[in-house]
């Protein structure tokens, strides 16, 4: 139900089971995909509601984990993936783009026509956005887009990725002072 509750914007109760499975899985075991999996969904209600160094704590501990037990799967690209987005939130770039093109190329490696590769390309856009790279953004949109369309084509994703390159067409018209409309 925790995932559930996420995806509804549940805040309060996605948080509350998240917090009973992560005691259970360290009372278990400490160390296993199931509790790196309940970190990372902690992690999220945490970024969603902008406690982003709780965040970063809590995708950084599933990551420990991952990295032993599932260094190459999806479920470590898409952690990589919620790290980078909780650095880029708070401002630190660098750490942000390493973490996001960490995850891009093990999913490219794995699952490179899926939609986490939609998220992750989402995600570099959205950095590449706020450090003013628009090229590159629109590059890392467009993908997200194309994906998008073809595996959800009813999804959310569509309408993010339209925005990102919205956003990337009119800072490019500021920069090249251009005064004609974009459509």
């Amino acid at each position: 139900w925790a995932e559930t509750y996420l995806r509804r914007s549940r805040w309060d109760d996605a948080e509350a089971i998240y917090r009973e499975l992560v005691a259970a899985g360290r009372q278990a075991d400490g160390r296993s995909v199931g509790l790196a999996t309940d970190l990372n969904g902690l992690g999220n209600v945490a970024r969603n509601r902008g406690r982003l160094q709780q965040a970063e704590q809590l995708y950084g501990e599933a990551l420990a984990v991952l990295e032993v037990l599932a260094p190459n799967s999806l479920i470590t690209a898409t952690t990589l993936n919620g790290l980078g987005a909780v650095l880029r939130d708070s401002d630190d770039g660098a750490r942000a783009e390493a973490y996001h093109r960490r995850a891009e190329a093990l999913c490219h490696a794995l699952a490179p026509q899926s939609l986490l590769m939609a998220n992750i390309q989402q995600s570099l856009g959205n950095l590449l956005i706020r450090r003013s790279e628009i090229a590159a953004a629109e590059r890392a949109y467009g993908q997200a887009l194309a994906l998008y369309e073809r595996l959800a084509p009813d999804s959310l994703g569509i309408a993010t990725s339209l925005t990102g390159l919205a956003v990337g067409a009119r800072r490019l018209r500021r920069v090249r002072h251009i005064d004609e409309p974009l459509l």
